[in-house]
């Protein structure tokens, strides 16, 4: 099953339908939810802005080898 269209559009992003997604893996949703909208998310999520800049990423999936950009990833 494709799942990513459903909740990630570019055009109309809706992450909230993740929970549905997710909903029978054994996490405690509630709980979840309470965690990612607590205040010491805030400041994580600007750090990972920042060293996303810093580090010029402007796409994901991104790897790196010895702090360079991977730009082809495969078996090769």
């Amino acid at each position: 099953m494709v799942f990513q269209p459903q909740w990630d559009a570019h055009d109309n992003p809706q992450p909230e339908l993740t929970w549905d997604l997710i909903k029978d893996i054994g996490l405690d949703i509630a709980e979840a939810k309470s965690e990612a909208n607590s205040p010491a998310i805030e400041p994580l999520l600007r750090q990972d802005v920042a060293d996303m800049r810093a580090l010029k990423v402007n796409r994901t999936p991104c790897f790196f080898v010895h702090g360079t950009t991977l730009r082809g990833f495969g078996e090769a």
